[in-house]
């Protein structure tokens, strides 16, 4: 059991470095978008890690349970369990405890830590990206606010008024055909944002109101003017410049224990979007019940002629498991929650049956080794 666990988690490591470098360019995308540091950087690609343990858990399992299996069989000490009278059903207790195991883990993980850490994540780069407006290193980006754009170019190492940050363009449409154009030399915050409001300081201000239309019909009078301070004072909202959604705005970020009662108080009781990333999860903890059973019968079926076909048969099998359950969630979608998680329950109790029962009819190639002679 120290060796099946040992190759799991090595296994895991695999599988985590894959999917980490496989999202290294979103990952770098968004860090560069939320001017984001190094050490946000790498805080975020540690929250990443969770979102694939519910899938690479399984296949580990899989994995490190028939390795261990093909040693002892190979290694002829099933022939000698049987001879002291031991029988295939001595393999059902370990097996059973590995799989009891890794679902509990993988329903903590993947119900539990992974929501969190998503949450985490927007946390990381939203203080990131308030934080650059905030002191003046978010520049070369357009801000679209609900009453005008607000667009700060790079600032440059030699600035015409002292001080300077950067110089700021903001359009705030006025009317139909009225558009106020702002110029600004430099902008710095007064101080943190309180209650949403961010107040900012501006120098060398200068704006005009323009006509776009220049229609005579138009139905409104737009007045020509302008206007230059040396300094200014402007309050902007700080959700206008950047939104962040409230946790468990799509139900990725709820944890399990929160989207079961959620769900137990929806009417009508249907699966909705919510219940769906729930049976998602559940379909996932499924896997790891079935994975050792799903092994022990690839193990029956390696032979000579079928050593290297075996355990690539059984990860598509398992990825195969994988992809009915997500088919029968979404295509449940008329039917109550319970019926489609009852439904992932019947399929994998099957499936565990099956794969028993083939491992009991294969007992003689589970306990005859098959790469070498007898």
């Amino acid at each position: 059991m120290l060796d099946v666990t040992r190759f799991t988690g090595l296994i895991m490591l695999l599988i985590e470095a894959l999917f980490l470098s496989e999202r290294f360019p979103m990952v770098f995308r968004d860090v560069l978008r939320n001017h984001a540091g190094l050490r946000e950087a790498c805080l975020i690609f540690f929250l990443t890690a969770p979102q694939i343990f519910d899938l690479a858990l399984p296949i580990a399992c899989l994995v490190a349970v028939y390795r261990a299996v093909l040693q002892m069989r190979e290694g002829r000490e099933f022939l000698v369990m049987g001879a002291a009278g031991m029988g295939p059903s001595g393999l059902l207790a370990p097996c059973a405890s590995l799989a009891f195991a890794a679902a509990i883990m993988s329903f903590l993980v993947a119900g539990i830590v992974n929501p969190l850490a998503l949450y985490a994540q927007r946390v990381v780069l939203f203080n990131a990206e308030s934080l650059a407006l905030t002191g003046g290193a978010a520049t070369g980006q357009f801000y679209i606010l609900k009453k005008g754009v607000v667009f700060a170019p790079a600032a440059h190492e030699k600035t015409v008024f002292p001080g300077q940050k950067r110089h700021l363009f903001i359009y705030e449409p006025r009317g139909d055909s009225c558009v106020k154009i702002v110029l600004a030399g430099s902008a710095r915050s007064t101080g943190r944002e309180t209650g949403g409001i961010l107040p900012l300081f501006f120098d060398n201000v200068s704006w005009r109101i323009f006509d776009i239309e220049r229609n005579a019909v138009t139905s409104a009078f737009c007045p020509a003017e302008a206007e230059s301070f040396i300094t200014a004072d402007r309050r902007i909202r700080l959700a206008d410049l950047l939104s962040f959604e409230p946790r468990g705005f799509d139900g990725s970020e709820l944890t399990s224990p929160e989207l079961l009662y959620a769900s137990a108080g929806s009417e009508p009781p249907d699966l909705t979007g919510q219940n769906r990333i729930l049976a998602g999860r559940l379909g996932r903890m499924l896997l790891c019940m079935i994975a050792p059973a799903l092994a022990c019968a690839a193990v029956c079926l390696s032979s000579r002629h079928m050593q290297y076909v075996a355990l690539p048969l059984a990860c598509g099998g398992l990825m195969l498991l994988d992809l009915s359950s997500e088919w029968l969630i979404h295509a449940g979608v008329s039917l109550h929650e319970g019926e489609v998680m009852g439904a992932l329950l019947l399929v994998t109790g099957l499936g565990c049956g099956f794969l028993i029962f083939l491992t009991w009819r294969l007992q003689n190639a589970l306990f005859r080794p098959q790469f070498g002679r007898a």
